[in-house]
């Protein structure tokens, strides 16, 4: 059985790193270590961290989230690595060893499932709406990559990919998963599988949702980076080799057509024939 390393970033998050750690420890699978990356916490963070006995904790200045997540891959151990930042938490006691069980099924480099968003402060991010559970499962290519990324949250890596991809990219403004994600999954062919569950409860108001207007300006200045860097065109059609798994459904596919609005007409139009006059909304 695979060790599963757990990381944790986070700076003076007295008020919620209890629940993140608690959510760890509920977990049934056997071979965990939890990591911690802090940075330089001035409130009672640390003592709450190493009152949990974790694996690994090192608290230390650094340059900003994602300089703190690539530097929890290297303290970490684990066959598996899987990022959950302080405030979030797992969904259940078999998140773990669902997910573990599902590389040995289908033999992927990662495996990626669902993410519930929770309204526990202030946030500005219309794209979430608290409560409502962000099904993964549309995510089934490779070329998709060119609009969106995958939630972090949602994905446990095999350690393989961190040898060839991380977080941190030579020009600053796009680092992050969406590097990461690019670098793995686009530019080397890692494969991806979505696991049908809920995997973690993503707490609304911090770094990438407290302000929709400075994320969103980040957001796009990322993606024409790395749509430069990883995409020279973004072909209508994909081959076999581009899917990340099964080819989506049916009506999977129309609601990816239903992002284009030109095209929206058309998944209304269907739903129109299977659920009569009752109104279907995105």
């Amino acid at each position: 059985m695979p060790k599963v390393s757990v990381i944790t970033v986070c700076r003076n998050a007295e008020a919620d790193i209890a629940a993140t750690i608690a959510s760890v420890q509920a977990q049934d699978y056997p071979d965990i270590e939890h990591v911690f990356v802090d940075g330089a916490s001035t409130d009672r963070t640390l003592e709450i961290i190493r009152a949990s006995r974790p694996a690994r904790v090192v608290s230390e200045p650094d340059a900003g989230i994602y300089h703190a997540m690539q530097k929890g891959i290297g303290l970490s151990t684990g066959e598996v690595l899987y990022f959950l930042n302080s405030g979030d938490v797992l969904a259940d006691d078999r998140v773990v060893s669902d997910a573990v069980q599902f590389f040995d099924l289908t033999g992927a480099d990662a495996v990626f499932g669902n993410l519930l968003p929770v309204a526990n402060a202030h946030f500005s991010h219309p794209m979430y709406r608290p409560g409502r559970v962000i099904d993964q499962g549309y995510f089934a290519n490779r070329q998709m990559f060119f609009d969106q990324c995958i939630h972090h949250q949602t994905v446990f890596y095999r350690r393989a990919i961190f040898t060839r991809c991380g977080y941190i990219c030579d020009e600053a403004a796009a680092n992050g998963e969406y590097f990461l994600h690019m670098c793995a999954f686009v530019r080397e062919g890692f494969s991806a599988r979505h696991l049908p569950r809920l995997i973690a409860r993503f707490a609304l108001g911090g770094y990438s949702t407290s302000d929709f207007e400075i994320e969103w300006r980040r957001f796009e200045a990322a993606r024409d980076i790395l749509r430069r860097r990883f995409f020279q065109t973004k072909p209508l059609m994909m081959s076999k080799s581009e899917y990340l798994h099964a080819p989506p459904s049916f009506m999977n596919r129309l609601k990816m057509l239903s992002r284009d609005p030109r095209m929206r007409w058309l998944f209304l139009a269907v739903q129109q024939l299977r659920y009569g006059a009752r109104r279907y909304s995105l």
